[in-house]
């Protein structure tokens, strides 16, 4: 669609959300922390933009997310390690970004339960 921008945090207050796809677009900035207040959300797609900062960790509040990809951006830092208590999650996605950082060891074991 060629959205350009930031996201704003007002993002946050669209708590029927249960879908969000803003791929293959020209999003600059942050990812909101209000995106933790989407308690709803299953299905997040954020792939393809020039998203930049940290992963939040208010994504580590989204309990029923199955699906999450932040891949193509230029995120920094270390993915949250709440996000892998998301028992919910049965995809997720994040190369080509400049994080860091360890995962944990047991990721594999708590993705799969």
């Amino acid at each position: 669609m060629s959205l350009q921008g930031t996201i704003a945090k007002q993002i946050g207050n669209l708590s029927f959300l249960t879908y969000l796809d803003i791929r293959n677009n020209g999003f600059t900035g942050v990812i909101p922390d209000e995106i933790g207040n989407l308690r709803r959300l299953r299905w997040v797609q954020m792939s393809y933009n020039q998203l930049s900062g940290e992963i939040p960790l208010s994504f580590g509040f989204l309990t029923v997310l199955e699906f999450l990809t932040l891949e193509e951006n230029h995120l920094t830092g270390a993915i949250p390690w709440s996000i892998f208590n998301i028992s919910s999650l049965q995809t997720i996605a994040f190369t080509y970004n400049q994080l860091s950082g360890t995962l944990p060891d047991d990721m594999c074991f708590q993705l799969s339960n």
